[in-house]
């Protein structure tokens, strides 16, 4: 059964600001990259808390972090 969801998933990124947006077109006047990201779309900013749960599962599991410090990560439920 393939999972049901509404809407288009219209996530773009603008590389002049580094931040998400949801047009082609960023507020600065840049051409956004749409993002590919699975249903169900609902992504969202990685918080600090967010981001050290993550490095220290993977870590533990892999030896080696996911998210660089620093880094802009978004998080999406999984299907």
């Amino acid at each position: 059964m393939r999972p049901s969801y509404l809407g288009k998933i219209l996530l773009h990124w603008c590389d002049t600001c580094h931040v998400p947006v949801l047009s082609g077109v960023c507020g600065c006047g840049a051409a956004t990259r749409k993002v590919g990201i699975t249903p169900p779309g609902d992504a969202r900013p990685a918080f600090p808390a967010d981001c050290e749960l993550v490095n220290r599962i993977f870590e533990d599991h892999f030896g080696a972090p996911l998210i660089p410090p620093g880094t802009i990560a978004l998080l999406n439920k999984a299907p």
